[in-house]
C-alpha cells in the first residue's frame, strides 16, 4: 500500500539520519551505538512487550510503522524530542535497540 510504501520511504531517511547523528552504525545488519542504546533505556523493557504484543515482526520498517500507528506521541514526547532527532529517526532506532535488546535476551 501507499502507506507501507512512505513508512519504508521514512524509515530509509531515518536510518541515514540516526546514522549521521551517531545513533547507529551500519554493519550489517545496522546497530545502535552506545548513544542509542542510552536513548532507549529507560524505556527498552516496554518497546520489547509492546514487540512481542505485536508479533514481533523482522522488518525495521514494520517494526518503525507500529510503533508510529500505536506508540506515536508518546515515544516522541519520551524520546525523540529530546535527543533531537526526527520522528523517522526515532522509530528507526527504537527499532533497532529494541531488536538488539531481544537478541541479547535469547542469547
Amino acid at each position: 500500500t501507499l502507506e507501507k510504501e512512505c513508512a519504508g520511504f521514512r524509515a530509509r531517511r531515518g536510518e541515514a539520519e540516526a546514522l549521521r547523528l551517531g545513533f547507529v552504525s551500519k554493519n550489517s545488519p545496522t546497530t545502535p551505538t552506545d548513544k542509542g542504546r542510552e536513548a532507549y533505556a529507560a524505556i527498552i523493557d516496554e518497546l520489547k512487550a509492546f514487540y512481542d504484543k505485536i508479533g514481533r515482526p523482522t522488518d525495521v520498517v514494520t517494526l518503525a510503522y507500529e510503533m508510529e500507528k500505536q506508540l506515536g506521541p508518546n515515544l516522541v514526547e519520551e524520546i525523540c524530542n529530546k535527543i533531537g532527532v526526527s520522528q523517522g529517526a526515532c522509530w528507526v532506532l527504537a527499532a533497532h535497540a529494541i531488536k538488539e535488546a531481544v537478541a541479547k535476551d535469547t542469547q
